[in-house]
């Protein structure tokens, strides 16, 4: 596995986590992995994604609650902030 690059984004008053990693894959079997519900859950914990600009994406911590966002950009395979 490659090096995993993150920070925290603060720049415009909003605190962000950024990870950067360069993975094996297809850009549509990566994008799968990392941008979906299915993905997300998979990898990490239960997630919904609205796969649209201006949809919620939830991930699910068990005791520790709900994280929320909504996604501000959506270019598959290239893209999701």
């Amino acid at each position: 596995m490659s090096e995993i690059n993150h920070w925290i984004d603060s720049e415009d008053g909003r605190r962000r986590a950024v990870l950067e990693a360069e993975v094996p894959g297809t850009p549509e079997g990566v994008w799968a992995a990392i941008a979906t519900g299915p993905g997300i859950e998979a990898l990490f914990v239960p997630a919904s994604v609205e796969e649209r600009e201006g949809g919620k994406i939830v991930t699910h911590h068990g005791d520790y609650g709900d994280s929320e966002g909504t996604i501000t950009a959506w270019e598959p395979p290239h893209r999701l902030e």
